[in-house]
């Protein structure tokens, strides 16, 4: 029994031994357990930590990113402000000289405001270039694309904004446009792919010749169709003054395209002369001048010089006896306004009937300078044989002795010289009139026109004007152009930063555009080829209140772009880089 008790008690004591190691061993456990959990919190604090300063220092970088991200866009709006507006803001801005010349003279112009800026505690810098357009210059456009980039700055952090940039042409799509209201003053014929009529404001009256429609954005007179308004462009016309053959100042001269002073009568530009009265100031022409592109200071009017029937002026002109430069035995009668007189007396014509048309100098109305007879020639004798002789037998003789020569000449041809010609003028050549050429007109070059020129009939010309363009009379003008020129500036015939008043006839067919920056008064009788548009964009002149077209005038329009007459340009794509 004790041997039992003694068994008992010594297992007991292994069990309890062996439950005080099972405890110790857990206790080991727990504690590894509890430091791996300790030692991963740990751990995961510290990564806690790291990407909280991590994220911290890449917010901060964003938003200095993000800041000189938006001060490099604030280059490039400056820089689209600059292209599209000029300091009065009037589109187009820079981009109305062309991207040729952006590429070239736009850092330069605005550096101040474009070059090193501090704008919103930062800076910005714009470059610009030409765009990939396979010309292999990158100072020349050919496609009217640019690329702007600005790179704008914040502390250490730079972000450049790349945008490309395309200069929108105004391509008109209407024959007669205006901004303002419009009146039809008869059935005015327009014809073409785009032969249509437009006006912001209303139409009033109509027209049944009109082949693609009438539309206007106000009101207006059947048949017609009220749509929407349209954008129109603006006229800039100070940006063509480099293309001007010649520049008529508003002090009275003229010059090249040099800037050298030019004497008219030895360029051929005496038919020109600035008027400075209570009715008008500005540049007054008539007949024929040099060819080009004119380029004036201020107002122009093309008056009608032609002398009436009976010999008069109408009121306000005085008969002048023009001699012309070069060829002064052929004497021209004209009617010209008082300001151009002064300057045609001082290089030798005369004021009145010039020698061989002194229809007023006797009391006989047989259009001669005699008083004696009505015979229609220029003796005093009653013979009646239209010559220049005073011998009043010499048909006589000539019948009964043609070979004798007791008469004035022996031609038999009622004329004052003895060639036998018989054409009753005095020359030799079998014409009418007194030079040799032939051609029956006044001059000796043989194309048939009174000017001394042989390769011209009409004046040749365009014309810029910074006021107003008026036209009267009958004028004998076709549009000027200079084939080295690009199409938009050879198709330009008008542009006035006034009024058009056209009063007058043209007698030939215009291909080209008449602009006006304000209204247009198209009253006479003309054929055009091209576009009519009048913009309205400010009111200084009273010489035409509102816009008008008449029944004589005809316009053909098949369209085209016109880059001197540009809107706003187009941000084609955007770009961080």
């Amino acid at each position: 029994m004790k041997k039992l008790k003694t068994s008992y008690m010594q297992y007991a004591k292994k069990m309890r031994v062996s439950l005080e190691s099972n405890f110790s061993g857990e206790q080991g456990v727990a504690l590894i357990t509890t430091m791996l959990f300790s030692f991963i919190l740990a751990a995961l604090a510290l990564v806690a930590v790291n990407w909280s300063t991590t994220d911290r220092t890449r917010s901060a970088q964003y938003i200095k990113s993000r800041s000189a991200f938006y001060i490099a866009e604030a280059g490039i709006q400056k820089s689209l402000n600059y292209l599209n507006y000029d300091a009065n803001g009037n589109v187009p801005g820079d981009a109305g000289e062309g991207f040729t010349s952006v590429l070239t003279n736009f850092l330069t112009t605005h550096s101040a405001d474009l070059t090193d800026v501090s704008y919103a505690n930062g800076t910005f810098n714009v470059s610009v270039s030409d765009n990939d357009d396979n010309d292999s210059d990158g100072t020349t456009d050919v496609d009217n694309t640019i690329e702007l980039v600005s790179k704008g700055t914040k502390g250490s952090t730079e972000v450049s904004v790349r945008a490309v940039i395309h200069r929108a042409l105004y391509s008109p799509e209407h024959a007669i446009a205006t901004e303002s209201a419009l009146t039809f003053t008869g059935n005015t014929s327009v014809d073409g792919t785009k032969g249509s009529v437009h006006a912001n404001g209303s139409i009033t009256g109509s027209s049944n010749d009109v082949s693609q429609g009438i539309t206007s954005a106000d009101s207006c007179d059947s048949p017609c169709t009220v749509v929407g308004a349209e954008n129109f462009p603006q006229i800039k016309q100070s940006t063509l003054g480099s293309y001007a053959d010649y520049n008529l100042k508003s002090d009275g001269t003229i010059t090249n395209a040099e800037g050298t002073t030019l004497v008219p009568d030895d360029n051929n530009l005496s038919n020109l002369a600035y008027a400075n009265t209570a009715d008008y100031e500005g540049w007054l022409a008539w007949d024929t001048n040099a060819e080009g592109l004119y380029y004036v200071d201020g107002n122009i009017k093309f008056i009608d010089a032609s002398v009436k029937d009976d010999g008069s002026c109408s009121s306000g002109k005085v008969l002048i006896c023009h001699l012309p430069p070069g060829n002064p035995e052929n004497q021209i009668q004209k009617c010209l306004p008082q300001p151009a007189v002064a300057a045609h007396l001082a290089h030798g014509d005369t004021e009145g009937l010039c020698g061989d048309a002194v229809a007023s100098a006797d009391g006989d109305k047989d259009k001669d300078s005699d008083s004696g007879d009505k015979d229609k020639d220029s003796d005093s004798a009653k013979d009646k044989d239209k010559d220049k002789d005073s011998d009043s037998a010499s048909l006589l003789l000539d019948l009964l002795l043609p070979n004798v020569a007791l008469a004035a000449d022996s031609d038999k041809d009622k004329d004052s010289d003895s060639a036998k010609d018989k054409d009753k003028d005095g020359d030799k050549d079998k014409d009418k009139d007194k030079d040799k050429d032939k051609d029956k007109d006044g001059d000796k070059d043989k194309d048939k026109d009174k000017d001394k020129d042989s390769d011209k009939d009409a004046w040749k010309v365009s014309v810029i004007a910074e006021g107003n363009i008026l036209v009267e009379g009958t004028q004998n003008l076709l549009d000027y152009k200079k084939s080295s020129r690009s199409a938009d500036i050879q198709n330009l015939f008008f542009l006035a930063g006034g009024d058009i008043n056209m009063e007058g006839t043209l007698s030939n067919t215009i291909e080209g555009i008449i602009a006006a920056k304000e209204q247009i008064n198209m009253a006479g009788k003309m054929t055009l080829k091209g576009y009519i548009i009048a913009t309205s964009e400010t009111n200084d002149s009273s010489v035409v209140t509102s816009n008008s077209i008449s029944k004589d005038l005809t316009v053909t329009f098949q369209g085209y772009g016109n880059p001197f007459l540009t809107k706003t340009v187009e941000v084609l794509s955007w770009k961080e880089l």
